[in-house]
């Protein structure tokens, strides 16, 4: 929960340095992960926190609709392994979606509506510093979306990348073991300080209004 409330409160950050309206789509993007972090994050991680009380588990399962402690921890894992999919999944489309639309507000650029390639180009465009490690830091949580949309396998070839000390290791054909509601945080509280890079660019402080589409 600690990790979710740094990653809502990074999103708070972002949003008020930017300046911008809500229904500017740098603004949506932020006010999105946000959103998820309240729901598709926060719910199952505070049903499994209180299903750990003793006094405060009968409310659960009653809340749940279930009768007994063996189909509580059934429930609480199916939901915790659908909620981390549906949270990479979601949070990853919000800021995919952002950077499309920011890179086709630019002068002379056009999105490719393809996460890697629009990424590339924008950080190419915003002139950021090491942007290859910049890239390779913003595409880790598309990697572990990847992966759980394969059954938690990584199908592509072997990669590792170490963000703030923490290791993130991708094998090919190996099911992935950083996909944690932990590491799902850490990724993208540390991935938004390139999206922050990029969006306060001057090139793109220079657009005044992108229209949500």
């Amino acid at each position: 929960m600690l990790q979710m409330n740094d990653l809502k409160g990074k999103c708070n950050a972002i949003i008020n340095k930017l300046a911008l309206p809500k229904d500017d789509a740098r603004t949506e993007g932020f006010i999105h992960i946000r959103q998820f972090c309240n729901t598709l994050a926060a719910v199952p991680m505070k049903l499994q926190q209180n299903a750990e009380i003793a006094k405060v588990r009968p409310l659960v399962m009653s809340i749940l609709g279930i009768t007994n402690s063996n189909d509580l921890k059934l429930c609480l894992g199916d939901l915790n392994k659908n909620a981390k999919t549906s949270f990479v999944t979601m949070v990853q489309f919000a800021l995919e979606n952002m950077i499309e639309q920011v890179l086709s507000s630019i002068p002379g650029e056009k999105g490719f509506e393809n996460f890697s390639k629009t990424s590339r180009r924008l950080i190419e465009v915003t002139g950021i510093s090491d942007a290859k490690d910049k890239y390779e830091l913003i595409f880790v949580p598309a990697r572990i979306r990847n992966s759980l949309h394969a059954g938690g396998i990584h199908k592509k070839s072997n990669i590792t990348f170490v963000i703030d000390g923490e290791q993130y290791i991708f094998e090919k054909n190996k099911r992935v073991s950083c996909a944690s509601w932990s590491h799902l945080m850490h990724a993208f509280y540390n991935g938004l300080d390139v999206y922050e890079d990029m969006l306060l660019s001057p090139v793109v402080k220079a657009i005044q209004k992108i229209e949500i589409t």
